[in-house]
């Protein structure tokens, strides 16, 4: 018995699965649904997975607001070798999933989850060739299961579509990035319903390769050149806007929000916090208002919730707790 499915075995056994299979979609297009990223226990609040170093364990922290609730608890071990890669909802039941990768073999493990209990559909979905690496994941061809984007390590993006864990036939390469360039994240930047891709020209240019499926849409551009030492630490929906925006952070720890419409720059964009002494660890919808908000974290592992209505911070904002020494969020 191979690795992964000793695992599921030995979880069934535990009792730890619920005994439901996980939904494939047939029989033409599903209505597109948005969803909230990082919603562990589908409540439309975003939550937080940790890792302890010191054991592999995973936590899930499940949030509404700045309230933990009580149903937090430990998820998973990994097993040696084994990192978490990527979260989305793999299987289409509107809670977040993880993705692991086992370093070693480059095998693709989707942890498929209803909260905190780990479903028996849970299983591989795919090995990666040599050279090969896991970039982001977006549902790049729109039927609300989450696909996966990967690169063959000479700048190939190659798109794993799937439903469930099942790999489509209309898998395929999408893109060669040039020499020096790299992909930032990716987000619904046309607000089409198909996840499209942000990539830097390695000179700060950033470009949003707008895309249906597989196919490159005409319409991909560039959107703004980063002045020297500003990074990209987000794409979400800052503004309620349903196009996908861009969270910048300077070196002096400033953050701008750049706002846009499609591929354009709205006039709203701006300055929103000075986050010097934290640092970015993930975009999501915190207190489920429709826009995305910050979770940040300092050097003492506090977490704080920064609440964002577009440029502005909501007085709601506060620090949620304090993770053990160690603790990391993932993915």
């Amino acid at each position: 018995m191979n690795m992964h499915k000793a695992l599921i075995s030995v979880l069934v056994v535990a009792g730890a699965f619920l005994l439901t299979a996980a939904p494939v979609w047939s029989g033409g297009a599903p209505p597109f649904v948005p969803k909230v990223a990082h919603d562990y226990n589908n409540d439309d609040f975003s939550d937080l997975m940790y890792l302890d170093p010191s054991n592999s364990l995973l936590f899930q922290l499940q949030l509404q607001g700045t309230s933990i609730l009580p149903g937090s608890t430990s998820v998973f071990t990994l097993p040696a070798n084994w990192v978490v890669s990527q979260d989305g909802d793999f299987d289409n039941t509107a809670g977040t999933d993880l993705l692991l990768r086992e370093t070693t073999s480059g095998l693709l493990f989707e942890l498929l989850l209803s909260g905190t209990t780990i479903l028996p559909s849970s299983t591989s979905v795919f090995t990666l060739p040599g050279g090969w690496s896991v970039l982001s994941t977006g549902d790049y061809n729109k039927d609300n299961f989450v696909d996966i984007l990967l690169t063959d390590g000479s700048q190939l993006l190659f798109a794993l579509l799937i439903q469930g864990t099942t790999i489509l036939p209309a898998s395929t390469s999408v893109f060669t990035m040039p020499a020096g360039w790299s992909l930032e994240g990716s987000g619904d930047f046309n607000n089409d319903g198909y996840t499209d891709m942000l990539l830097n020209d390695g000179s700060g240019l950033l470009f949003a390769l707008i895309v249906q499926g597989t196919t490159i849409l005409p319409a991909s551009t560039s959107i703004f050149t980063m002045p020297a030492g500003v990074t990209v630490v987000g794409i979400g929906n800052y503004d309620g806007l349903n196009s996908a925006d861009i969270m910048l952070r300077d070196a002096a720890g400033q953050l701008t929000a750049l706002l846009l419409n499609g591929t354009a720059i709205l006039p709203s964009s701006g300055g929103v916090f000075n986050a010097s002494g934290f640092s970015v660890r993930a975009s999501g919808d915190y207190n489920n208002d429709g826009r995305s908000d910050l979770m940040l974290e300092n050097a003492s592992s506090l977490a704080f919730e920064l609440l964002l209505n577009g440029t502005t911070v909501l007085p709601a904002s506060t620090s949620v707790w304090t993770s053990p020494a160690g603790w990391q969020i993932v993915p």
